[in-house]
């Protein structure tokens, strides 16, 4: 990271200058429809990626019943637009011919659903801005496929409609729920997340809708749910594709009457709340095969939206390492520890660069935590960086620097080192997936109430007294 990248406000986190994001310059293309219930209607001039269906969060929208929620992008690649399927379920027709992925050049002419379409342009260009960051300041990502997500978050987040997040694990699926919640008419309300994969079978019922005294052995008083908790906010069902078939019954007879009967309870409560779902799971697939109700996945599935795989935006891993090493020193800071680590090298960041990340940006993530435990200087080095080797590939080289002979910590230190790095961002994360509530970070943890309120104290984070 260049130094004249970097801005610094008093009382302020230090903050890159790209995140103010870039300025782009692009022609000026047209959508034209001449045929179908939009006929008549014209969309421009086009971004860096527009999106062509029935939902509205796409930029152009489009009322035919045979167009799919998001059926089709057109996108700038190189200079050239290109025009993508989007698995459609009637595809894009090109000459009477099916077209998956091609390059437009007006006037070309293309139909959907019963939709004619025509690409038009007219001299001069344009000026975009791409950000860099979501509407909220929480993701990162420069890249074609980041900016369409930011868009629609921003487009999703005011209507209260129900939300899937798909993606790998670790690929920022809680990160953007948060987003979506603080752009809610209600951020000040409360955000409720549960792992539904965590959840022991026993207590799935008890912990989405409560209990009341004397339900079962243990429940010495009455209990909310996570959706009586919620009180007019957000809950974020992660994982919800490892939901029994049972409990899926249950939350959808909740989703369509709005009320929940605790368990042991003869009285329905009313409940109030937006759901968020995720899963990293082909939920379509499971439908299918019947491991998921088809009711249900309708039921959750007003808006995908998809966290692509760190691997597929490669291009945008500098400017996430970067972001990630400042927000981990101000984290330690705020705690009170001294950080003196505000950069990271060119030669750090080619190291990182040539792994593969399995576990997407939470792996990045980790590995950057320990860098900045690990870096004596303000710039972390290729020697700073430790990364995890392939599960399954024992023979493989490690992608891992060797430690320098002359400098090295002992090895005690080392070790306490990376574990005091691991154990504060894993607390870190698990104070906020719970809203810091010991019973629920106990329950997630498998540790006891007292360890974490004691992991919290350590780490300078707060906690509730339940």
């Amino acid at each position: 990271m260049n130094p004249a990248d970097v801005c610094t406000t008093v009382g302020t986190p230090v903050v890159p200058r790209w995140i103010a994001g870039r300025e782009v310059e692009l022609p000026r293309c047209f959508v034209a429809v001449d045929g179908g219930p939009d006929r008549g209607k014209r969309f421009g001039p086009l971004g860096e990626q527009t999106t062509l269906g029935r939902e509205g969060c796409c930029e152009i929208g489009l009322t035919d019943p045979q167009v799919s929620k998001q059926h089709c992008e057109l996108a700038w690649c190189e200079g050239r637009l290109r025009l993508r399927d989007l698995a459609s379920m009637n595809g894009i027709w090109l000459a009477g011919t099916r077209v998956y992925d091609i390059e437009l050049t007006a006037p070309a002419r293309f139909r959907i659903g019963t939709t004619d379409l025509r690409l038009e342009q007219e001299d001069g260009t344009h000026t975009r801005r791409s950000p860099a960051l979501d509407p909220t300041h929480t993701l990162v990502g420069a890249c074609p496929a980041m900016h369409r997500l930011f868009d629609t978050i921003s487009r999703v987040g005011p209507r209260n409609i129900p939300v899937l997040l798909l993606g790998e694990t670790g690929t920022g699926k809680t990160a953007i729920a948060q987003a979506i919640h603080r752009l809610s008419p209600r951020p000040e309300r409360a955000f409720v997340a549960v792992n539904c994969a965590a959840l022991p079978a026993d207590v799935v019922e008890s912990t989405l809708f409560g209990h009341v005294r004397g339900a079962f052995t243990g429940a010495h008083r009455d209990t909310a749910g996570l959706f009586e908790q919620a009180r007019g906010g957000t809950v974020l069902l992660d994982e919800v594709g490892d939901l029994p078939l049972s409990m899926q019954a249950k939350l959808l007879s909740v989703l369509e009457s709005a009320r929940v009967r605790p368990v042991g309870s003869e009285r329905e409560l009313p409940v109030d709340f937006r759901l968020i779902s995720a899963t990293n799971r082909k939920l379509v697939q499971d439908v299918r095969a019947a491991r998921f109700r088809q009711d249900l996945y309708f039921r959750i599935a007003g808006i995908e939206l998809t966290a692509p795989a760190l691997r597929d935006r490669m291009s945008d891993l500098r400017m996430l390492a970067e972001w990630l090493v400042l927000r981990v020193g101000n984290s330690v800071r705020a705690g009170g520890a001294r950080c003196d680590v505000t950069m990271i090298s060119d030669a750090a960041l080619e190291v990182l660069e040539q792994h593969p990340w399995p576990g997407n940006v939470r792996e990045l993530e980790y590995v950057i935590a320990r860098a900045v435990a690990l870096c004596e200087s303000h710039t972390i080095e290729p020697e700073d960086i430790l990364l995890t080797p392939i599960v399954g590939d024992d023979d493989a080289p490690s992608t891992a620097p060797a430690v320098p002979q002359e400098g090295v910590l002992p090895y005690k230190d080392a070790k306490a080192a990376l574990v005091d790095a691991h154990d504060r961002t894993y607390f870190e994360h698990l104070f906020a997936h719970t809203g810091g509530n010991q019973r629920r970070g106990a329950m997630l943890s498998g540790l006891s109430r007292t360890r974490v309120r004691e992991m919290w104290r350590k780490y300078g984070l707060g906690w509730d007294s339940v």
